[in-house]
């Protein structure tokens, strides 16, 4: 039975967890599971009720993890928002800065503040969900990297 399994793959993950020393939460808060996008599945898994060391853990649809964010349907539109939105607000700090130093920043200078600032927040664990983005996630970001262009050359926003 579909009970019966669950618990060894639970006994397998405890092994795993003790072998590597590694801590598991006991009593956790929430709990994520990644069943994919097919409904008859879906809809099965979304039915069990799991207990854990005397706790119901509540149900969540996403989980971040050393900065990325996983959801149940394991597409990365999420993902893609949060680091269009993370590294957009980097840029409006990086823009400030250099706004604020009197006189106009060379745009080697702006470029250098970018790569510090900016950069490492689009490529963090890039190579994990970027392959698979869609188009509307890919200019998201693509438009973070075009406003940093634009206000590095001053550009207009529109050319006629």
């Amino acid at each position: 039975s579909s009970v019966a399994e669950t618990r060894i793959l639970l006994q397998v993950v405890d092994a795993h967890f003790r072998k590597w020393r590694l801590k598991l939460n006991p009593s956790p808060k929430t709990m994520w599971m990644c069943v994919g996008a097919q409904p008859p599945l879906r809809s099965r898994v979304s039915s069990l009720k799991f207990h854990c060391n005397g706790h119901w853990p509540e149900r969540t649809d996403s989980h971040t993890h050393l900065g990325v964010l996983f959801n149940s349907s394991l597409d990365w539109k999420e993902q893609a928002a949060s680091t269009a939105h993370r590294a957009r607000r980097a840029l409006f700090m990086a823009k400030r800065l250099c706004s604020t130093a009197g006189e106009k920043t060379s745009p080697r200078a702006f470029i250098t503040i970018h790569k510090a600032l900016v950069r490492p927040l689009m490529e963090h664990a890039a190579p994990v969900w970027s392959p698979s983005l869609t188009r509307h996630a890919l200019r998201l970001l693509e438009g973070v990297q075009n406003e940093a262009v634009r206000w590095a050359l001053r550009a207009p926003v529109r050319v006629p």
